[in-house]
């Protein structure tokens, strides 16, 4: 019985990380400019994590210094795009498949007007965006290789 759940299990654990990769589709390029309302060059400054006003889900509000517009009007140098999961206190959400940044992240970010704005910046809501594609919402800048990751 042992040798039968040790030959099992791990063709389980094979069949459950292949069904989690499934969960992303591709978006083109194409389809995450055209749908996008505000194109940027940015940078991760700071980050905070906040309960959205139920107290079920954790957010993370990420400050990105504005370097470039590429596509919308927005005149302000400094914006948030709210992520998925975070940690506040000892509660942590771990979201995935979805974008995750880190503070010095930079790259091109397709965004969309975020539905959270109850974070705790002084960004102003019309400043408040998330990343069109989730995961797929940011072209990563590779800065020890000169590149970028999409």
């Amino acid at each position: 019985m042992t040798k039968r759940i040790f030959t099992i299990l791990p063709l389980f654990l094979i069949a459950l990380h292949s069904f989690s990769q499934c969960l992303l589709y591709e978006l083109p390029v194409s389809d995450r400019v055209s749908n996008s309302s505000i194109i940027v060059e940015g940078e991760v400054l700071s980050q905070v994590s906040f309960w959205n006003p139920a107290h079920t889900l954790i957010f993370t509000a990420n400050e990105v210094k504005v370097l470039k517009v590429f596509k919308g009007n927005l005149l302000a140098t400094k914006i948030e795009v709210v992520t998925e999961g975070g940690q506040v206190g000892l509660d942590k959400h771990i979201v995935g498949p979805t974008l995750n940044l880190k503070n010095g992240d930079a790259g091109v970010l397709f965004l969309e007007p975020s539905p959270v704005t109850n974070s705790p910046t002084v960004i102003p809501p019309m400043l408040k965006f998330r990343a069109y594609g989730s995961l797929q919402g940011l072209i990563r800048y590779d800065q020890k290789n000169n590149g970028a990751n999409d």
